[in-house]
Protein backbone atom coordinates (compact mmCIF):
# COMPACT_ATOMS: atom_id res chain seq x y z
CA UNK A 1 0.00 0.00 0.00
CA UNK A 2 1.25 3.48 -0.87
CA UNK A 3 1.51 5.68 2.18
CA UNK A 4 0.98 8.88 0.15
CA UNK A 5 -1.88 7.85 -2.14
CA UNK A 6 -5.52 7.33 -1.18
CA UNK A 7 -6.03 3.65 -0.30
CA UNK A 8 -8.21 1.68 -2.67
CA UNK A 9 -11.44 -0.08 -1.73
CA UNK A 10 -9.57 -3.39 -1.97
CA UNK A 11 -6.79 -2.24 0.37
CA UNK A 12 -9.28 -0.92 2.93
CA UNK A 13 -11.34 -4.12 2.74
CA UNK A 14 -8.22 -6.25 3.19
CA UNK A 15 -7.08 -4.28 6.25
CA UNK A 16 -10.49 -4.30 7.95
CA UNK A 17 -10.99 -7.97 7.16
CA UNK A 18 -7.62 -8.77 8.67
CA UNK A 19 -8.62 -6.97 11.87
CA UNK A 20 -11.77 -9.09 12.11
CA UNK A 21 -9.75 -12.27 11.60
CA UNK A 22 -7.34 -11.23 14.34
CA UNK A 23 -10.19 -10.52 16.77
CA UNK A 24 -11.45 -14.05 16.18
CA UNK A 25 -7.96 -15.53 16.54
CA UNK A 26 -7.21 -13.72 19.79
CA UNK A 27 -10.63 -14.68 21.14
CA UNK A 28 -9.72 -18.33 20.60
CA UNK A 29 -6.32 -17.80 22.18
CA UNK A 30 -7.95 -16.21 25.22
CA UNK A 31 -9.49 -19.57 26.12
CA UNK A 32 -6.03 -20.82 26.98
CA UNK A 33 -4.27 -18.63 29.55
CA UNK A 34 -0.72 -19.52 28.54
CA UNK A 35 -1.42 -18.98 24.83
CA UNK A 36 -2.95 -15.51 25.22
CA UNK A 37 -0.23 -14.42 27.65
CA UNK A 38 2.45 -15.53 25.19
CA UNK A 39 0.71 -13.79 22.26
CA UNK A 40 0.43 -10.50 24.15
CA UNK A 41 4.03 -10.81 25.32
CA UNK A 42 5.19 -11.38 21.73
CA UNK A 43 3.25 -8.28 20.61
CA UNK A 44 4.85 -6.21 23.35
CA UNK A 45 1.59 -4.42 24.09
CA UNK A 46 -2.12 -5.06 24.59
CA UNK A 47 -3.58 -3.84 21.28
CA UNK A 48 -7.38 -3.63 21.51
CA UNK A 49 -10.47 -2.47 19.62
CA UNK A 50 -12.99 -0.28 21.52
CA UNK A 51 -16.63 -1.39 21.45
CA UNK A 52 -19.59 0.85 22.46
CA UNK A 53 -20.51 -1.41 25.39
CA UNK A 54 -17.11 -0.94 26.98
CA UNK A 55 -15.60 -4.22 25.85
CA UNK A 56 -12.15 -4.02 24.25
CA UNK A 57 -11.39 -7.21 22.34
CA UNK A 58 -7.71 -7.81 21.58
CA UNK A 59 -6.69 -7.36 17.95
CA UNK A 60 -2.91 -7.79 18.21
CA UNK A 61 0.03 -5.79 16.94
CA UNK A 62 -0.26 -6.78 13.27
CA UNK A 63 -3.90 -5.70 13.03
CA UNK A 64 -3.13 -2.47 14.90
CA UNK A 65 -0.38 -1.72 12.38
CA UNK A 66 -2.77 -2.46 9.49
CA UNK A 67 -5.20 0.16 10.83
CA UNK A 68 -2.32 2.58 11.36
CA UNK A 69 -1.10 2.12 7.77
CA UNK A 70 -4.60 2.79 6.44
CA UNK A 71 -4.85 5.87 8.66
CA UNK A 72 -1.44 7.15 7.56
CA UNK A 73 -2.34 6.77 3.88
CA UNK A 74 -5.67 8.55 4.35
CA UNK A 75 -4.17 11.46 6.29
CA UNK A 76 -1.35 11.84 3.75
CA UNK A 77 -3.74 11.85 0.77
CA UNK A 78 -6.62 13.98 2.06
CA UNK A 79 -6.27 17.76 1.66
CA UNK A 80 -8.34 18.37 4.81
CA UNK A 81 -6.03 16.34 7.02
CA UNK A 82 -2.55 16.25 5.51
CA UNK A 83 -0.09 17.92 7.85
CA UNK A 84 -2.93 19.02 10.14
CA UNK A 85 -3.99 15.87 11.95
CA UNK A 86 -1.84 13.29 13.72
CA UNK A 87 -2.03 9.78 12.30
CA UNK A 88 -2.53 8.33 15.79
CA UNK A 89 -5.55 10.58 16.36
CA UNK A 90 -7.16 9.58 13.07
CA UNK A 91 -6.45 5.93 13.82
CA UNK A 92 -8.32 6.23 17.13
CA UNK A 93 -11.40 7.57 15.33
CA UNK A 94 -11.14 4.85 12.68
CA UNK A 95 -10.87 2.13 15.35
CA UNK A 96 -13.77 3.54 17.34
CA UNK A 97 -16.10 3.70 14.32
CA UNK A 98 -15.04 0.27 13.10
CA UNK A 99 -15.60 -1.15 16.58
CA UNK A 100 -19.11 0.32 16.59
CA UNK A 101 -19.82 -1.13 13.14
CA UNK A 102 -18.70 -4.57 14.30
CA UNK A 103 -20.72 -4.31 17.51
CA UNK A 104 -23.86 -3.26 15.63
CA UNK A 105 -23.14 -5.75 12.82
CA UNK A 106 -23.47 -2.98 10.26
CA UNK A 107 -22.39 -3.70 6.71
CA UNK A 108 -19.57 -1.42 5.66
CA UNK A 109 -19.23 0.37 2.34
CA UNK A 110 -15.50 1.11 2.44
CA UNK A 111 -15.36 4.53 0.69
CA UNK A 112 -18.41 5.78 2.60
CA UNK A 113 -17.00 4.50 5.88
CA UNK A 114 -13.63 6.20 5.32
CA UNK A 115 -15.31 9.48 4.36
CA UNK A 116 -17.37 9.36 7.56
CA UNK A 117 -14.16 8.82 9.58
CA UNK A 118 -12.45 11.68 7.76
CA UNK A 119 -15.38 14.05 8.22
CA UNK A 120 -15.53 13.21 11.93
CA UNK A 121 -11.78 13.76 12.30
CA UNK A 122 -12.04 17.14 10.62
CA UNK A 123 -15.01 18.12 12.78
CA UNK A 124 -13.54 16.97 16.09
CA UNK A 125 -9.86 17.71 15.69
CA UNK A 126 -9.44 20.80 13.51
CA UNK A 127 -9.57 24.04 15.46
CA UNK A 128 -9.10 27.77 15.04
CA UNK A 129 -6.98 29.10 17.90
CA UNK A 130 -4.98 32.17 18.84
CA UNK A 131 -1.58 31.10 20.14
CA UNK A 132 0.35 33.53 22.37
CA UNK A 133 4.11 33.04 22.59
CA UNK A 134 6.46 35.01 24.89
CA UNK A 135 9.63 36.00 23.07
CA UNK A 136 12.56 38.37 22.98
CA UNK A 137 12.72 40.98 20.22
CA UNK A 138 14.26 44.45 19.99
CA UNK A 139 12.65 47.21 22.00
CA UNK A 140 11.67 50.43 20.28
CA UNK A 141 10.87 53.62 22.09
CA UNK A 142 7.09 54.17 22.35
CA UNK A 143 6.33 51.14 20.17
CA UNK A 144 3.75 48.85 21.74
CA UNK A 145 2.83 46.71 18.75
CA UNK A 146 4.21 45.64 15.38
CA UNK A 147 3.42 42.94 12.88
CA UNK A 148 5.27 40.70 10.44
CA UNK A 149 2.76 38.90 8.26
CA UNK A 150 0.48 36.72 10.40
CA UNK A 151 2.50 37.34 13.57
CA UNK A 152 1.46 40.26 15.78
CA UNK A 153 3.90 41.32 18.49
CA UNK A 154 2.61 43.06 21.63
CA UNK A 155 4.87 44.75 24.15
CA UNK A 156 4.66 42.40 27.12
CA UNK A 157 3.92 44.82 29.93
CA UNK A 158 1.15 46.53 27.99
CA UNK A 159 -0.29 43.19 26.88
CA UNK A 160 -0.36 41.76 30.39
CA UNK A 161 -1.91 44.94 31.73
CA UNK A 162 -4.59 45.15 29.05
CA UNK A 163 -5.42 41.43 28.91
CA UNK A 164 -4.92 40.41 32.55
CA UNK A 165 -8.63 39.79 32.97
CA UNK A 166 -8.64 37.38 30.02
CA UNK A 167 -5.78 35.24 31.30
CA UNK A 168 -7.20 32.38 33.35
CA UNK A 169 -5.43 30.43 36.05
CA UNK A 170 -4.66 26.80 35.24
CA UNK A 171 -4.78 24.40 38.19
CA UNK A 172 -2.09 25.45 40.69
CA UNK A 173 -0.45 27.99 38.36
CA UNK A 174 -1.16 31.67 38.77
CA UNK A 175 -0.47 34.89 36.96
CA UNK A 176 2.50 35.75 39.20
CA UNK A 177 4.21 32.50 38.21
CA UNK A 178 3.84 33.44 34.56
CA UNK A 179 5.24 36.93 35.10
CA UNK A 180 8.18 35.59 37.08
CA UNK A 181 9.10 32.87 34.59
CA UNK A 182 8.94 35.19 31.59
CA UNK A 183 10.57 38.14 33.31
CA UNK A 184 13.13 38.70 30.56
CA UNK A 185 10.88 38.11 27.54
CA UNK A 186 9.75 41.55 26.39
CA UNK A 187 7.14 40.76 23.70
CA UNK A 188 4.12 38.49 23.36
CA UNK A 189 3.67 37.17 19.82
CA UNK A 190 0.21 36.14 18.67
CA UNK A 191 -0.65 33.89 15.71
CA UNK A 192 -4.12 32.73 14.69
CA UNK A 193 -3.85 29.18 13.38
CA UNK A 194 -6.78 27.74 11.46
CA UNK A 195 -7.84 24.11 10.97
CA UNK A 196 -5.08 22.28 12.80
CA UNK A 197 -5.21 19.71 15.55
CA UNK A 198 -4.26 21.50 18.78
CA UNK A 199 -0.72 20.14 19.15
CA UNK A 200 0.17 20.61 15.49
CA UNK A 201 -1.40 24.08 15.50
CA UNK A 202 0.82 25.11 18.39
CA UNK A 203 3.89 23.84 16.53
CA UNK A 204 2.86 25.80 13.44
CA UNK A 205 2.42 28.96 15.52
CA UNK A 206 5.89 28.57 17.04
CA UNK A 207 7.35 28.10 13.57
CA UNK A 208 5.69 31.25 12.25
CA UNK A 209 6.97 33.30 15.20
CA UNK A 210 10.42 31.79 14.83
CA UNK A 211 10.60 32.68 11.14
CA UNK A 212 9.32 36.20 11.79
CA UNK A 213 12.01 36.70 14.42
CA UNK A 214 14.60 35.16 12.10
CA UNK A 215 13.84 37.91 9.58
CA UNK A 216 14.73 40.45 12.28
CA UNK A 217 17.89 38.62 13.30
CA UNK A 218 19.35 38.68 9.82
CA UNK A 219 19.26 42.49 9.98
CA UNK A 220 21.13 42.61 13.29
CA UNK A 221 24.67 42.21 14.50
CA UNK A 222 25.56 38.72 15.73
CA UNK A 223 26.11 39.83 19.31
CA UNK A 224 22.56 41.16 19.45
CA UNK A 225 20.73 38.75 17.17
CA UNK A 226 21.75 35.76 19.29
CA UNK A 227 19.38 36.83 22.08
CA UNK A 228 16.34 37.13 19.82
CA UNK A 229 13.92 34.20 19.82
CA UNK A 230 10.82 32.53 21.21
CA UNK A 231 10.71 31.36 24.81
CA UNK A 232 11.75 27.92 23.57
CA UNK A 233 14.97 29.36 22.22
CA UNK A 234 15.98 31.52 25.17
CA UNK A 235 16.48 30.86 28.88
CA UNK A 236 13.95 32.36 31.33
CA UNK A 237 16.69 34.67 32.58
CA UNK A 238 19.57 35.56 30.33
CA UNK A 239 22.08 35.26 33.14
CA UNK A 240 25.18 33.11 33.15
CA UNK A 241 26.96 31.79 36.19
CA UNK A 242 30.48 30.43 36.21
CA UNK A 243 32.47 28.25 38.59
CA UNK A 244 36.24 28.64 38.40
CA UNK A 245 39.33 28.73 40.58
CA UNK A 246 41.74 31.66 40.60
CA UNK A 247 44.96 30.39 42.22
CA UNK A 248 46.89 33.55 41.38
CA UNK A 249 44.70 35.67 43.66
CA UNK A 250 43.45 33.28 46.30
CA UNK A 251 43.97 29.93 47.90
CA UNK A 252 44.82 27.25 45.36
CA UNK A 253 41.84 25.18 44.16
CA UNK A 254 39.30 27.43 45.87
CA UNK A 255 36.25 27.77 43.63
CA UNK A 256 34.58 31.12 43.08
CA UNK A 257 31.13 31.79 41.71
CA UNK A 258 30.98 34.48 39.04
CA UNK A 259 27.93 35.94 37.31
CA UNK A 260 26.93 38.55 34.80
CA UNK A 261 23.65 39.64 33.27
CA UNK A 262 23.96 39.40 29.50
CA UNK A 263 23.05 42.29 27.27
CA UNK A 264 19.60 42.39 25.73
CA UNK A 265 18.96 44.91 22.98
CA UNK A 266 16.93 47.74 24.48
CA UNK A 267 16.33 49.89 21.44
CA UNK A 268 17.73 53.19 20.33
CA UNK A 269 20.89 51.68 18.84
CA UNK A 270 21.95 51.58 15.22
CA UNK A 271 20.65 48.05 14.63
CA UNK A 272 17.27 48.78 16.19
CA UNK A 273 16.75 51.95 14.23
CA UNK A 274 17.73 50.30 10.97
CA UNK A 275 14.89 47.83 11.52
CA UNK A 276 12.52 50.77 11.03
CA UNK A 277 14.10 51.91 7.75
CA UNK A 278 12.44 51.76 4.36
CA UNK A 279 14.69 48.92 3.15
CA UNK A 280 13.93 46.84 6.23
CA UNK A 281 10.18 47.42 5.92
CA UNK A 282 10.28 46.06 2.38
CA UNK A 283 11.97 42.89 3.60
CA UNK A 284 9.54 42.41 6.49
CA UNK A 285 6.55 42.99 4.20
CA UNK A 286 7.84 40.40 1.74
CA UNK A 287 8.64 37.81 4.40
CA UNK A 288 5.33 38.54 6.11
CA UNK A 289 3.41 37.93 2.90
CA UNK A 290 5.26 34.63 2.49
CA UNK A 291 4.33 33.57 6.04
CA UNK A 292 0.71 34.63 5.47
CA UNK A 293 0.53 32.44 2.40
CA UNK A 294 1.98 29.39 4.17
CA UNK A 295 0.68 29.67 7.74
CA UNK A 296 -2.37 27.45 7.41
CA UNK A 297 -1.15 25.03 4.76
CA UNK A 298 -0.87 21.43 5.89
CA UNK A 299 2.11 20.94 3.60
CA UNK A 300 4.29 23.11 1.37
CA UNK A 301 5.42 22.85 -2.21
CA UNK A 302 9.05 22.34 -3.19
CA UNK A 303 9.96 26.00 -3.43
CA UNK A 304 8.27 27.02 -0.18
CA UNK A 305 9.92 24.12 1.61
CA UNK A 306 13.35 25.29 0.49
CA UNK A 307 12.68 28.82 1.75
CA UNK A 308 11.31 27.71 5.12
CA UNK A 309 14.18 25.26 5.63
CA UNK A 310 16.72 27.94 4.76
CA UNK A 311 15.10 30.39 7.18
CA UNK A 312 15.32 27.84 10.00
CA UNK A 313 19.04 27.31 9.37
CA UNK A 314 19.53 31.07 9.16
CA UNK A 315 17.80 31.43 12.51
CA UNK A 316 19.99 28.72 14.06
CA UNK A 317 23.12 30.40 12.74
CA UNK A 318 22.07 33.69 14.32
CA UNK A 319 21.47 32.09 17.72
CA UNK A 320 23.58 31.40 20.81
CA UNK A 321 25.84 28.70 19.40
CA UNK A 322 29.55 28.31 18.81
CA UNK A 323 31.34 29.62 15.71
CA UNK A 324 31.74 26.07 14.43
CA UNK A 325 28.01 25.45 14.75
CA UNK A 326 27.33 28.75 13.01
CA UNK A 327 29.46 27.71 10.05
CA UNK A 328 27.47 24.48 9.65
CA UNK A 329 24.13 26.26 10.05
CA UNK A 330 24.97 29.01 7.54
CA UNK A 331 26.29 26.51 4.99
CA UNK A 332 23.10 24.44 5.39
CA UNK A 333 21.10 27.62 4.74
CA UNK A 334 22.93 28.17 1.45
CA UNK A 335 22.47 24.52 0.48
CA UNK A 336 18.73 24.74 1.16
CA UNK A 337 18.47 27.82 -1.05
CA UNK A 338 20.61 26.87 -4.02
CA UNK A 339 21.28 23.14 -4.28
CA UNK A 340 19.20 21.02 -6.64
CA UNK A 341 21.64 18.16 -7.30
CA UNK A 342 23.84 15.94 -5.15
CA UNK A 343 26.71 16.52 -7.55
CA UNK A 344 28.82 19.69 -7.45
CA UNK A 345 27.20 21.18 -4.34
CA UNK A 346 29.94 23.76 -3.81
CA UNK A 347 29.80 24.90 -7.45
CA UNK A 348 26.01 25.29 -7.32
CA UNK A 349 26.23 27.47 -4.22
CA UNK A 350 29.08 29.61 -5.59
CA UNK A 351 27.50 30.16 -9.00
CA UNK A 352 23.93 30.75 -7.84
CA UNK A 353 24.76 33.07 -4.97
CA UNK A 354 27.10 35.24 -7.03
CA UNK A 355 24.37 37.36 -8.59
CA UNK A 356 22.63 38.11 -5.30
CA UNK A 357 25.90 39.10 -3.65
CA UNK A 358 26.98 41.26 -6.58
CA UNK A 359 23.68 43.13 -6.79
CA UNK A 360 22.73 43.35 -3.11
CA UNK A 361 25.84 42.79 -1.03
CA UNK A 362 27.27 45.65 1.00
CA UNK A 363 30.75 44.18 1.66
CA UNK A 364 32.28 43.77 -1.84
CA UNK A 365 35.43 42.24 -0.37
CA UNK A 366 33.37 39.29 0.94
CA UNK A 367 31.27 38.65 -2.15
CA UNK A 368 33.81 36.27 -3.70
CA UNK A 369 34.46 34.35 -0.47
CA UNK A 370 31.64 31.82 -0.91
CA UNK A 371 34.02 29.11 -2.09
CA UNK A 372 36.42 29.78 0.79
CA UNK A 373 33.53 29.68 3.26
CA UNK A 374 32.23 26.35 1.99
CA UNK A 375 35.76 24.90 1.98
CA UNK A 376 36.07 25.88 5.66
CA UNK A 377 32.76 24.15 6.32
CA UNK A 378 33.97 20.95 4.63
CA UNK A 379 37.23 20.92 6.58
CA UNK A 380 35.29 21.46 9.79
CA UNK A 381 32.71 18.69 9.34
CA UNK A 382 35.38 16.29 8.06
CA UNK A 383 37.48 16.85 11.16
CA UNK A 384 40.30 18.60 9.31
CA UNK A 385 39.93 22.01 11.04
CA UNK A 386 39.82 22.91 14.70
CA UNK A 387 36.33 24.09 15.73
CA UNK A 388 37.90 26.82 17.88
CA UNK A 389 40.42 28.12 15.35
CA UNK A 390 40.62 31.69 14.09
CA UNK A 391 39.78 30.43 10.58
CA UNK A 392 36.45 29.00 11.76
CA UNK A 393 35.70 32.20 13.66
CA UNK A 394 36.29 34.17 10.44
CA UNK A 395 34.19 31.69 8.46
CA UNK A 396 31.29 32.22 10.86
CA UNK A 397 31.51 35.98 10.28
CA UNK A 398 31.58 35.50 6.50
CA UNK A 399 28.76 32.95 6.64
CA UNK A 400 26.41 35.34 8.39
CA UNK A 401 26.99 38.00 5.76
CA UNK A 402 26.52 35.57 2.86
CA UNK A 403 23.30 34.07 4.21
CA UNK A 404 21.79 37.41 5.24
CA UNK A 405 22.23 38.72 1.70
CA UNK A 406 21.25 35.53 -0.12
CA UNK A 407 18.18 34.81 2.00
CA UNK A 408 16.67 38.19 1.31
CA UNK A 409 17.66 38.12 -2.33
CA UNK A 410 16.29 34.63 -2.90
CA UNK A 411 12.90 35.51 -1.40
CA UNK A 412 12.67 38.51 -3.75
CA UNK A 413 13.64 36.21 -6.62
CA UNK A 414 10.98 33.62 -5.71
CA UNK A 415 8.33 36.36 -5.45
CA UNK A 416 9.31 37.83 -8.81
CA UNK A 417 9.40 34.40 -10.43
CA UNK A 418 5.90 33.42 -9.33
CA UNK A 419 4.44 36.80 -10.30
CA UNK A 420 6.06 36.46 -13.72
CA UNK A 421 4.48 33.07 -14.36
CA UNK A 422 1.16 34.21 -12.95
CA UNK A 423 1.10 37.04 -15.49
CA UNK A 424 2.10 34.68 -18.28
CA UNK A 425 -0.36 31.99 -17.19
CA UNK A 426 2.28 29.27 -17.36
CA UNK A 427 2.32 25.86 -15.69
CA UNK A 428 4.94 27.04 -13.18
CA UNK A 429 2.31 29.28 -11.62
CA UNK A 430 -0.17 26.43 -11.18
CA UNK A 431 2.47 24.01 -9.91
CA UNK A 432 5.32 26.23 -8.73
CA UNK A 433 8.59 24.35 -8.96
CA UNK A 434 7.49 20.99 -7.65
CA UNK A 435 10.85 19.25 -7.82
CA UNK A 436 14.55 19.37 -8.51
CA UNK A 437 14.18 19.41 -12.29
CA UNK A 438 11.96 22.50 -12.48
CA UNK A 439 14.04 24.22 -9.81
CA UNK A 440 17.22 23.49 -11.76
CA UNK A 441 15.60 25.12 -14.79
CA UNK A 442 14.65 28.14 -12.70
CA UNK A 443 18.24 28.56 -11.55
CA UNK A 444 19.58 28.35 -15.11
CA UNK A 445 16.89 30.35 -16.95
CA UNK A 446 14.92 32.51 -14.52
CA UNK A 447 17.69 33.68 -12.19
CA UNK A 448 19.74 35.46 -14.91
CA UNK A 449 16.56 37.20 -16.09
CA UNK A 450 15.77 38.33 -12.55
CA UNK A 451 19.26 39.72 -12.01
CA UNK A 452 19.03 41.56 -15.30
CA UNK A 453 15.70 43.10 -14.30
CA UNK A 454 16.77 44.36 -10.89
CA UNK A 455 20.05 45.81 -12.16
CA UNK A 456 22.51 46.81 -9.57
CA UNK A 457 19.97 47.11 -6.73
CA UNK A 458 20.33 49.25 -3.67
CA UNK A 459 23.06 48.50 -1.17
CA UNK A 460 22.26 48.62 2.47
CA UNK A 461 24.00 51.23 4.55
CA UNK A 462 26.59 49.87 6.95
CA UNK A 463 27.20 52.75 9.18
Amino acid sequence: MSLTKKPTRKEINRALGFVVDEIVRYDRLSRDHESIVKAIKDDGWLYQMPFPDGRRPTIGKAAHEALTDISRAIVASDERLKGKVKVSSYSEILSEKFGRALFEKTEIDEPVFIEECTAEAASKLLEVRDIYIPCIAPDFLNMKKFRIGPVSFYEKESFLRDRAGDIQQYKHLNFEDFESYYKVQNWIACVRVSDFQAELGTERAYLMVRLALASIKCYMDTNQSKWIGTERQSMPTLRRFSLASYPEITTSNQIHVGWSVQYVNSGGGKDSQFLLSKNARGWFNLLGAFLDANKDKGYWNFLDTKIITAMIWLDIGNSQISDAEKVVAFSNCLEALFVSSDQGIKRQIVDRSAGFLEHSGWFPELNDRVGDFYLSRCKLVHGEASPISADIREAAHIGKYLTDVCMEGFLHFAHWMLLKHQAEGTREHELPYTGKGSFEKAMLVELPLFLKVIGRGVRRETG
